[in-house]
């Protein structure tokens, strides 16, 4: 099997020529994976890659969820710490989480890749298509979809990728163990719906909160955060996967698999450098978001909300009742009702 590696400027990313008339060794577990890279430019901070669909269903499941048939995948090279991959429909428009505030989004950069402070390297297949990000420093794999499905529909996206070690904790809002426990699925679907929140098993039923966002330690004991930027329901499901590589060599990795509803693949990596702590890739996020939001004086004050007022009079005569007793009261919030 041909495997040429092309050294790209001072990039010390690695591209994987079209494999020709081989065929890569099927992996113990069968795994679907229809694209095939047909171009890749590169600039000085972006690497943008056309992939298309070359199998033979037009639709996924059924007839009403038809595959996507071209993607573009664009790597934003950010920073010597950060980076991005978008992978979206390259035909049609789809709902994608908006480019400015109060939504998370990335600030302008002038930002060059290149140098020895550089902490990541990509490496690209082109068929089937898919992505590798090493950490140079350790030879550590970060991040690899390489063996696992890339399913990509109108209503359905399926990716995985394989972790560097067990130590994974976040995906979602939830009240369970700090560290996730593997195997496990974790369900992310905005409701009301207070009590039991996750026991990794049934998946979540997690409140509010939307955070598709993981934490990983890695073997050296460097740290590196992957949010992915997506607001549609999903499952999360972190297993022990058995994969078998060119060379028929069989291998257990831990994996993340994420099942999303619809909206593109968008992910955004975070790595930490020499301090070896979760402090500073949480920072780094933390800049991402903006920073910290200061609330206004009066939430810290005394509040009642309760379920059950019934019209304004019931309000008022609360209201009332709270002044006629001399209780603090700075906001008084009325439910859904």
């Amino acid at each position: 099997m041909q495997r040429n590696l092309i050294p790209i400027f001072s990039f010390y990313l690695f591209f994987l020529t079209i494999l020709h008339s081989s065929r890569r060794t099927s992996p113990p577990q069968e795994y679907t994976n229809n694209y095939e890279v047909i171009s890749i430019v590169l600039d000085s901070n972006k690497i943008t890659i056309q992939a298309n669909y070359i199998g033979t269903d037009l639709y996924y499941i059924d007839s009403g969820n038809p595959n996507l048939l071209q993607l573009k995948a664009e790597i934003f090279l950010q920073a010597d710490n950060e980076l991005r991959v978008l992978i979206k429909d390259s035909q049609n428009i789809r709902w994608e989480i908006p480019e400015k505030d109060p939504y998370p989004h990335d600030k302008e950069t002038q930002y060059i890749y290149g140098g020895n402070t550089v902490l990541y390297q990509v490496e690209i297949e082109s068929k089937p298509f898919s992505f590798t990000i090493i950490r140079p420093a350790t030879k550590e794999v970060l991040f690899s979809t390489q063996y696992f499905n890339l399913i990509c529909s109108d209503r359905y996206f399926e990716f995985s990728n394989s972790l560097p070690t067990e130590n994974i904790f976040g995906i979602g809002e939830r009240v369970f163990k700090l560290k996730l426990q593997i195997p496990g699925m974790y369900t992310i679907w905005n409701r009301d719906l207070p009590g039991k929140m996750d026991d990794a098993e049934s998946g979540a039923s997690n409140t509010y909160g939307l955070y598709p966002l993981y934490l990983m330690r890695e073997k050296s004991g460097h740290f590196h955060m992957v949010y992915l930027r997506n607001s549609n329901g999903m499952d999360v499901f972190l297993n022990n996967t058995i994969i078998r590589d060119k060379k028929g060599i069989f291998y257990e990795l831990k994996t993340i698999t994420y099942k999303i509803t619809g909206g593109v693949i968008d992910l955004k990596f975070f790595l930490g450098g020499d301090q070896k702590s979760p402090e500073e890739v949480t920072k780094m996020f933390h800049r991402y978001l903006g920073g910290y939001s200061l609330q206004p004086f009066w939430s810290f004050g005394f509040h009642q909300c309760r379920y059950g007022y019934h019209n304004l009079s019931d309000l008022n005569k609360t209201l009332a009742n709270y002044y006629y007793y001399g209780m603090p009261l700075d906001a008084i919030w009325i439910d859904i009702d």
